[in-house]
């Protein structure tokens, strides 16, 4: 069922670029490799949840060898 993923696509395409532009100061130059999910600190976050995943063992091929 692909409705989660769509969803969670949509909030992290709108609120990577929207939510940054609404909290920054108005004088503010907005660097993108420094704000937002799709910046430095997004990927930081994503990869530590990743390596938790990893780590708690919930990332692991399928059994029939298919992705």
């Amino acid at each position: 069922m692909a409705v989660p993923a769509v969803i969670g696509h949509a909030f992290i395409s709108s609120a990577s670029v929207t939510m940054v532009k609404e909290f920054a100061g108005p004088e503010t130059a907005l660097d993108p490799l420094h704000m937002g999910i799709s910046g430095r600190p997004g990927w930081l976050v994503m990869g530590a949840f990743v390596a938790f995943l990893a780590l708690a063992g919930r990332v692991r091929p399928a059994a029939d060898g298919t992705p």
